[in-house]
């Protein structure tokens, strides 16, 4: 039957009962045994519901639609009606929440473009231009970034989680709330960058620049900064829980508040550093340099110095800082 003339089972079965009438009713006229037609008539116009079949279907399109949803990003605060494809010579400075997931975008010009909200998920972005670009709330996870230049970088609230960010160039760059869990930020350039509560759980800096960053309140669980630049560095408050600071120069920063437990500060530079009020607790600090360093109602529980340069320490006695307990015994 030609698919434009089958009837729905509803009026399949409604189609039937009146042509059952009829013939019923003519047949009835001149005293005929309808039975048999009434049953061919049925049988022809309402054909049986297999239930496990419908079933079956509608399974089959509920998974189609997921599978469907799954593959396309997610709308965001910055899109709140969703991605849109990029038009045909699209201007750079007009990208904003385009769909450019895993596009190949390795050493273009995006310089003062607009990209706030884009989907740049999976996107290569390797070497490319961004100066002055604003790609706030962008979805740039597992995007590769590698190499790429950009100056005053507009990336508040990004989602980097897993880029590669590696020998970036992100000087100044804005980086208030974003998300860079396992982030590879080594080598990267981050001289004066904001990450004020930025999430930097798992990240690799290992060899960053973060001379003079903002790091006031960022998380910074388990993140890797061997021989990491953190001159200057404002670390307020920061979450450095099982960081990795071994060889890192932290000459003048202000780490006041922040929670160092078991992080690894071995051979650390902390000359001159703000340490009041941290949580030092289990942290390792073999032959670290605390030289005139501030450890003013820090908490140094467990907390190991052998062989630290501690000349200069503003802190009194300074034995409370191998294993002793915080209370009367260790107050300045």
């Amino acid at each position: 039957m030609n698919s434009r003339c089958r009837l729905r089972s509803g009026f399949r079965l409604w189609f039937a009962g009146v042509l059952a009438l009829a013939l019923f009713t003519t047949a009835c006229s001149v005293g005929t045994n309808v039975t048999a037609e009434v049953d061919a008539a049925v049988a022809a116009t309402a054909d049986p519901i297999n239930a496990e079949e419908v079933v079956a279907a509608v399974a089959a399109t509920v998974e189609a639609i997921n599978a469907e949803e799954a593959a396309t990003p997610e709308s965001t605060a910055a899109c709140p009606f969703g991605f849109r494809d990029a038009p045909v010579g699209v201007q750079p400075d007009d990208l904003s929440c385009v769909d450019l997931g895993g596009a190949n975008l390795s050493d273009a010009k995006l310089n003062f473009a607009n990209l706030s909200g884009a989907n740049l998920s999976g996107a290569d972005l390797s070497g490319a231009d961004l100066i002055d670009a604003n790609l706030s709330g962008a979805n740039l996870i597992d995007a590769n970034l590698a190499s790429a230049f950009s100056s005053d970088f507009d990336l508040f609230a990004a989602d980097l989680r897993g880029a590669n960010l590696s020998d970036a160039n992100l000087t100044g760059a804005d980086l208030f709330e974003a998300d860079l869990t396992d982030a590879n930020l080594t080598d990267a350039n981050l001289t004066d960058a904001d990450l004020f509560e930025a999430d930097l759980t798992d990240a690799n800096l290992t060899d960053a620049d973060l001379t003079d960053a903002n790091l006031t309140d960022a998380n910074l669980t388990d993140a890797d900064l061997f021989e990491a630049d953190l001159t200057d560095a404002n670390l307020t408050d920061a979450n450095l829980t099982d960081a990795n600071l071994s060889h890192a120069d932290l000459r003048g920063a202000d780490l006041s508040g922040a929670d160092l437990t078991d992080a690894n500060l071995f051979a650390a530079d902390l000359r001159g550093a703000n340490l009041s009020g941290a949580n030092l607790t289990g942290a390792r600090l073999f032959d670290a340099d605390l030289t005139d360093a501030n450890l003013t109602d820090a908490n140094p529980f467990d907390a190991i110095v052998a062989g630290a340069k501690r000349d200069g320490v503003i802190w009194s006695p300074l034995d409370c800082l191998i294993g002793q307990s915080t209370a009367e015994y260790c107050r300045p």
